[in-house]
């Protein structure tokens, strides 16, 4: 058996690739042996800047330069679950160390060229390179998958150390050419394949693009509407459709999903609502003694009550000036205050403005009030819905970093959702019926 390298080697071997700019963390970790003997074990923190994984530093000399010798021909874009060749500036990305399906045996075989801003370039699924197994076999998963999915190389991983078990197969990588893209127009090159690879095979695995510098907003709304878990609830007669739109943006992980069912839901409700002036005036028209006597009369009121051509943001309005609490929101606004006071800026240049200042009280703010908020819902929806805001023409793109910048407005709206399914609800007593 090879002497272990000393910890004093193994900073000798990463020097050039352990610093603070991009490089790796070299950590040394001890743990007790089968013997009850202490060791040292050492480890690289965070491959691709990635906290969910660490790179195992092999105790065996000429393995641990063989792992060096690879950084020194690859890189790890932190944006993608890929090594990218120095040399020839090939993009690797990870596929699958696993046996393929039948339908899939032709992607294994698939090549093309693509031509993007003049330039022919060559993508192609092919068998991983030595140094992308090298990586993989000295991979270690640290924490739960984040939204990168352990870069998709967990099937390498296994591959490396078992490579027999009847579920591997060939590891297999996508191939991508990317001489003379630059490092800014990286991701539109990515993504501008990874559209007509979708749009000519819908199965076709493509490339992730992960955003850098993620960070939660830790935007929230209060988990209990009225201090505490009610002991009765005197349950109400819900539509089925509002019902199907509450609970379907509980079950979406979409944020955008979540936003536009929560809006479609107050649409729903504000679409059949009777303001306070229609209800009071009908109420007085069926309450005559004589209604029955002059029925005519009493339907040409009725018809002209509910003859004035409201728009839908109108409408909206009305209905949420009468349903939703200003109280309850307030509460979601405070407890987000950080994010409500600043412009919310999404990937695609749309922008929405803030609702709050560093001085805004319940009083100064309730003043506006929950209606003033509904615009700004409309044109995030009019974003998120039809592609663009009308007034600015500012997008939304679907892209991590929006979903996260956006969940303050889902907070926002699932208020006023709730709110107006609470005041639209139809109560039952004991004994009543439909």
């Amino acid at each position: 058996m090879p002497d272990k390298v000393s910890e004093d080697r193994i900073n000798e071997i990463f020097d050039q690739h352990i610093d603070d700019d991009g490089g790796f963390e070299l950590a040394t970790v001890t743990f007790t042996d089968h013997e009850g003997a202490e060791e040292k074990g050492f480890f690289l923190k965070h491959p691709w800047r990635d906290t969910t994984l660490v790179l195992n530093v092999p105790t065996d000399e000429a393995q641990a330069i063989e792992l060096a010798s690879a950084f020194e021909r690859v890189e790890l874009p932190e944006n993608y679950s890929a090594i990218f060749h120095k040399a020839d500036q090939s993009l690797e990305v990870f596929w699958t160390a696993f046996k393929v399906r039948q339908k899939h045996e032709e992607l294994a075989q698939r090549a093309f060229s693509f031509w993007w801003r003049g330039a022919k370039r060559e993508c192609r699924f092919g068998t991983a390179s030595d140094d992308a197994l090298t990586i993989a076999k000295n991979t270690l998963p640290y924490a739960a998958a984040s939204h990168t999915e352990h870069r998709s190389i967990m099937s390498f991983v296994q591959a490396a150390h078992d490579p027999d078990h009847n579920n591997m197969g060939d590891p297999m990588c996508f191939w991508v050419d990317c001489k003379d893209v630059e490092a800014c127009d990286l991701d539109e090159y990515l993504r501008t394949i990874n559209f007509y690879m979708t749009y000519y095979d819908r199965e076709t695995p493509r490339v992730l693009i992960h955003e850098q510098g993620l960070k939660v907003n830790g935007s929230t709304r209060p988990r209990y509407v009225a201090g505490d878990f009610p002991k009765e609830i005197v349950a109400a007669d819900i539509d089925p459709a509002v019902a199907s739109f509450w609970l379907g943006a509980f079950e979406t992980r979409d944020p955008a999903m979540k936003f536009l069912l929560h809006y479609r839901l107050i649409e729903f409700l504000a679409m059949s609502h009777v303001n306070a002036k229609q209800r009071s005036e009908l109420i007085n028209i069926l309450r005559r003694p004589h209604l029955i006597a002059s029925t005519e009369g009493a339907a040409a009121e009725i018809a002209g009550l509910f003859s004035s051509k409201q728009g839908d943001t109108d409408r909206m309005k009305l209905f949420v000036q009468e349903a939703v609490a200003a109280d309850k929101v307030w509460a979601v606004l405070e407890m987000n205050k950080a994010e409500f006071s600043a412009d919310s800026t999404f990937d695609g240049g749309y922008v929405a403005k803030s609702v709050l200042n560093d001085n805004s009280t319940f009083d100064t703010w309730q003043k506006g009030g929950p209606i003033g908020l509904v615009d700004r819902l409309r044109a995030v929806r009019n974003c998120l819905a039809h592609g663009q805001d009308e007034g600015t023409r500012g997008v939304i793109h679907t892209t991590q970093r929006n979903r996260r910048t956006l969940m303050p407005w889902v907070n926002l709206i699932e208020t006023f959702a709730a709110e107006s399914m609470l005041y639209s609800r139809r109560t039952y007593v004991t004994g009543d019926t439909k």
